[in-house]
C-alpha cells in the first residue's frame, strides 16, 4: 500500500517535505522571534528549486496527462519556462539576500555578526541561538563606504559608528549616536 502510494506520487513528495519545512521554518520564526540564519535558508531555497524541478518533471511524465499530443508540448514547454524562471528567481533572491555571517564574542555574548556591503560595510549583531537561528538585535557598526567584509580585513578597521545592547535591551556601549 505505501510503496504504492511512493510509486504513485513520487513528484510531489520533496514538493510536499519542503512546503512542511518552509511552514514549520515560519512558525518557529513567528513564535520564537527568532530568524532563520543565512546558509539554511539558502539550502533550503535550493531544495525548494530541486523540488519544483522534480514535480515539473512528473507532472510532465504521468500517462493520463500526455492524452493529447498537443496539450502535451505546450504542457513540457510551460514546465522548461517555469523552471528557467524558478532557477533564475531563487538565484536572484539568493545573491541580494546573501549576507556573510560570523560567531563572534562581544561583552560576554556569543553573537550572530551579519555582514551588509552591498555599498556601505556596516554590521549588525545579533543574539546566537543555534546553527539554524538568531536571535534579538544587539547592535550595529557602520565602518562607511566599501563593498569589503569588514571583520574578515587585517588589521580590522575600527568602526565609524557603534552601539551594542545586552540581552535585556539596555545599551552597553555606543559611539556617535
Amino acid at each position: 500500500m505505501m510503496k504504492k502510494t511512493v510509486n504513485k506520487f513520487w513528484g510531489l513528495i520533496p514538493f510536499l517535505i519542503i512546503m512542511f519545512c518552509s511552514v514549520l521554518v515560519a512558525v518557529i520564526e513567528k513564535v520564537t522571534d527568532n530568524t532563520f540564519r543565512i546558509l539554511p535558508r539558502n539550502i533550503l531555497i535550493c531544495a525548494g528549486i530541486i523540488s519544483i524541478g522534480i514535480l515539473l518533471l512528473w507532472l510532465n511524465t504521468r500517462k493520463t496527462i500526455s492524452v493529447h499530443r498537443i496539450f502535451s508540448f505546450v504542457l513540457r514547454i510551460i514546465s522548461v519556462f517555469l523552471i528557467v524562471v524558478v532557477i533564475l528567481t531563487g538565484l536572484f533572491v539568493m545573491g541580494f539576500s546573501h549576507h556573510p555571517e560570523h560567531i563572534v564574542t562581544k561583552y560576554g555574548i556569543k553573537m550572530v555578526a551579519s555582514v551588509h556591503s552591498f555599498l556601505d560595510e556596516q554590521v549588525n549583531y545579533y543574539e546566537y541561538k543555534n546553527w539554524f537561528f538568531y536571535g534579538k538585535n544587539l547592535g550595529y557598526e557602520y565602518y562607511g563606504s566599501g563593498g569589503n567584509d569588514p571583520l574578515a580585513q587585517k588589521p580590522k578597521r575600527d568602526p565609524i559608528r557603534f552601539i551594542f545592547y545586552d540581552l535585556d535591551g539596555d545599551i552597553i556601549e555606543s559611539k556617535d549616536f
